[in-house]
């Protein structure tokens, strides 16, 4: 029987917890935890396919180094294995074995090679054959996996979980498989347009669609170049005129649209300069999409190098999978894949099919 996850529908999504001021260690950290995003790599910027594979392989990477202390608090984790640093498996995981998020974004990713004009149904089936077999599923996707089979229509299915119907589907599972909609798509629109409907799949929900949509114009941006901190700000900024479109108005039919959002939605990201690292993931369990991308985009932004942000965003632990995830696939873009440990990689599952899939991706997004 699959593992499941604790539910963000059974969870406080809009953490109440005061935020702290005081300052320790970064896990990761070399030299202290620093205010502003470090500058660009001395070496040569890598190449678009470095690039796309790092992504991949980054978020793999985070996923599995992530997979053996999630749900525990960073307390326990710090008592039982002080830094968290190599693939240690534990529990139901091999060491170097990924998740669910992993699992789920190769399912978009094969999705969209089959047919990058409509990746939804590619993507479906290949949802529908993985499930049985995974170990470790959140409660939203189960609910619209299952809806599906009984009802076979996406739309239906995800709108009408339990989770949508009361305002609870703004869980982390659709940000953590994104990544290949940003590697795959060169085209703004239909990048955007297909994040929406491959989100919506699983997760009803605005905030779930609008994090995607973050997430792919960052990937977006560092794929071309940008630095971390100036990539991100543009992105917020694209993402606030895609999410003014307004609740009428969706990226596409299948999806809930982009409105309504918190009050804080855009606060939360635009402020990450003044958090400290003992500010994030302040519920313990980062399932929230945006305390999710929250603490991704924090240890990204703020770390010297590509493993120094996985590193202390998985010691973060609670939610330590999905973070590892979204924080390695945007690091792996951003410093290419000789960046990431090569102890890592050596056991890594399944990393040449991920390599070419990365392949396959980055052929793709060159097409005309």
């Amino acid at each position: 029987m699959a593992r499941k996850r604790p539910d963000p529908g059974q969870i406080e999504l809009w953490p109440s917890t005061p935020r702290v001021t005081g300052r320790r260690p970064r896990a990761g950290a070399k030299t202290g935890s620093g205010s502003r995003p470090a500058g660009p790599p001395a070496a040569d910027p890598p190449e678009l396919g470095s690039r796309i594979t790092g992504g991949l392989l980054g978020l793999a990477c985070g996923d599995a180094l992530g997979a053996p202390i999630e749900f525990q608090s960073s307390a326990a984790v710090r008592k039982r294995h002080g830094t968290v640093t190599e693939m240690i498996g534990g529990g139901s995981w091999a060491p170097g074995e990924w998740t669910d998020d992993s699992g789920m974004a190769l399912c978009i990713a094969e999705g969209i090679l089959d047919d990058p004009a409509d990746p939804v149904p590619g993507t479906g089936e290949r949802f529908l054959a993985w499930w049985p077999t995974a170990k470790d599923v959140g409660g939203t996707i189960s609910a619209a996996l299952a809806g599906f089979r009984t009802i076979g229509d996406w739309v239906q299915a995800s709108s009408n979980t339990h989770q949508a119907r009361t305002g609870k589907a703004a869980g982390n599972g659709s940000l953590m498989r994104t990544l290949p909609v940003a590697l795959a798509y060169a085209d703004v629109g239909i990048m955007l347009t297909q994040s929406a409907r491959l989100s919506a799949m699983t997760h009803w929900d605005p905030q779930a669609e609008v994090c995607c949509a973050i997430y792919c114009l960052w990937i977006r941006e560092l794929l071309g170049g940008a630095a971390r901190d100036a990539g991100w700000h543009r992105a917020l900024r694209e993402a606030r005129r895609y999410a003014q479109t307004g609740p009428l108005a969706p990226a596409a039919p299948d999806t809930p649209g982009p409105q309504p959002l918190p009050e804080d939605f855009w606060s939360r990201f635009e402020d990450l300069a003044r958090l400290s690292y003992t500010d994030l993931q302040p519920s313990g369990y980062a399932g929230y999409s945006v305390e999710c991308l929250e603490a991704a985009a924090w240890c990204a932004l703020y770390a010297e190098d590509a493993e120094q942000a996985i590193v202390d965003v998985v010691n973060l632990a609670g939610e330590a999978d999905t973070m590892g995830a979204v924080t390695g696939g945007a690091v792996g873009v951003y410093w290419g894949v000789e960046a990431l440990p090569s102890r890592w990689l050596a056991k890594l599952h399944q990393r040449q099919r991920i390599e070419k899939i990365a392949q396959q991706l980055a052929e793709l997004r060159e097409k005309p």
